[in-house]
């Protein structure tokens, strides 16, 4: 699971906290964005999970249900 973050205007935002929770297991991971505004969940279980980024001065960003299956790259770029 991968993707970017960006505010409005399409500036990337570093330092956000994206959170990886599998919705069957409760399991969560969470990351930083780097400088570019990107993040990276390498080798996740299949299954079905919520992203949620946060960052102080934004307002959260939630991307439910998505489905991954094995041996797939999924996108979810938060704005």
């Amino acid at each position: 699971v991968q993707g970017s973050v960006t505010d409005t205007t399409q500036a990337v935002i570093a330092g956000a906290t994206v959170t990886l929770s599998n919705t069957q297991t409760g399991v969560t991971s969470t990351r930083q964005t780097n400088e570019q505004g990107r993040y990276i969940f390498d080798l996740v279980m299949p299954g079905t999970y919520n992203v949620t980024v946060t960052m102080q001065g934004f307002q959260k960003y939630v991307q439910e249900n998505v489905f991954l299956q094995a041996r797939a790259d999924v996108t979810v770029d938060a704005a």
